[in-house]
């Protein structure tokens, strides 16, 4: 089956991206033929913005999608996959029969945002409106949209999302093993917190949690914040509540690594700790960083709320705690860190169920129900 995928640029540090690159490296696997249409890669096509910048200036969509729709026409794919939210602002003038082969997967956050912008929103339902199937990362990401359509009045548009979404898991490339519980054997606790320095993320409240599990229970450990860190007020509060706290020796903003580092860095951690906040427009949509980390054999704590739940198997592969009760994340982490109650055995068991094969197996499916006779007729 020829494929055409619309990412985000794969070289950047993003969600999108590696969902982008665990989809086309498992499609191929499954003998498919697949073609990426990113900002770095336009190939025929017209070079698309940044998804964040089309969101911004979603008007830069209308003209995109018709030159976009015009080449689809005359060379269409057999499946079109948006693997991006944003742009699915670029579906709004291509011809019907593009549309009935497109599937657009929504992760989280930027779904729901896309329905709270005025234009943005009108955009994307009249999307919705004609295409045949949408994927969700998570129960939870296809329960707050849902809910987002009728909150805007949508209500026949809210039941027909929910009718054509079907929920997939992101998956994750399988971690070598290599003996990571040489890590128990460190004095010093190694905990990571990957991904961007952004309040959504719980980096404050990450940094109280430790400061309270220091005071507790004493354990020396370093927290590494790992991920995009740009100047901004919130990391400014960060830094100063890590010199509050005296945690200056204790937390350290490496800021993005390599892959390779990352890999390392999974390999000599104990903990994974991203209390990751939920609000009316951010949430974790799944939190595929919680799967790496147990593909590595590393237990993780999580937010209570969201799609992080679904990612996480409570007393198996970490704990889920209310991101704002840093005297429960520390109890949790004395779980972790000195009473080992999570073993990287069934942290491993847990990730086995969201390898790239599953995920592209149950697409593979859908796909093929795409191109047959199950199509359900547009929302007038």
């Amino acid at each position: 089956m020829r494929i055409l995928i619309l990412s985000d640029s794969l070289s950047a540090p993003s969600g999108w991206a590696t969902y982008a690159t665990n989809l086309r490296t498992g499609l191929q696997e499954c003998g498919h033929e697949v073609t990426i249409y990113s900002p770095e890669n336009p190939g025929v096509f017209p070079r698309l913005p940044a998804p964040l910048r089309l969101m911004t200036f979603p008007l830069r969509a209308l003209f995109l999608s018709w030159r976009i729709g015009a080449i689809l026409k005359n060379n269409s794919p057999e499946i079109v996959h948006i693997t991006a939210e944003p742009y699915s602002l670029l579906t709004m003038l291509w011809p019907g029969t593009v549309l009935q082969r497109t599937v657009i997967t929504f992760h989280g956050s930027y779904g729901v945002r896309l329905l709270q912008g005025k234009l943005s929103g009108w955009l994307l339902k009249i999307t919705l409106r004609r295409i045949q199937a949408c994927i969700a990362v998570s129960n939870y990401t296809k329960k707050r949209m849902t809910e987002e359509l009728k909150r805007s009045g949508s209500t026949r548009l809210a039941q027909r999302f929910s009718e054509i979404s079907h929920v997939i898991f992101n998956s994750v490339v399988p971690a070598k093993q290599n003996g990571p519980e040489e890590r128990r054997l460190q004095m010093e606790k190694n905990i990571l917190l990957i991904g961007p320095v952004k309040p959504r993320k719980g980096v404050l409240e990450a940094v109280e949690a430790c400061a309270l599990y220091q005071h507790d229970y004493g354990t020396p450990f370093v927290l590494r914040i790992i991920g995009t860190a740009q100047a901004s007020d919130y990391m400014e509060r960060i830094k100063r509540r890590i010199a509050d706290l005296h945690l200056e020796k204790n937390v350290r903003l490496e800021g993005v690594l390599s892959q390779a580092q990352l890999d390392q860095a999974y390999r000599s951690a104990d903990l994974l700790l991203l209390p990751a906040l939920t609000t009316e427009t951010t949430f974790e949509g799944f939190g595929l960083v919680f799967v790496e980390a147990a593909g590595y054999g590393v237990p993780s704590i999580g937010p209570d709320d969201g799609g992080a739940r679904e990612a996480i198997e409570e007393g198996i592969s970490g704990y889920s705690v209310a991101p704002h009760d840093p005297k429960a994340i520390a109890e949790r982490m004395h779980w972790v860190l000195d009473e080992h109650r999570i073993s990287p055995a069934t942290c491993r068991t847990w990730a086995e169920g969201f390898i790239i094969k599953a995920m592209t197996g149950a697409l593979s499916s859908l796909y093929e129900n795409m191109k047959g006779h199950h199509a359900i007729a547009p929302l007038k």
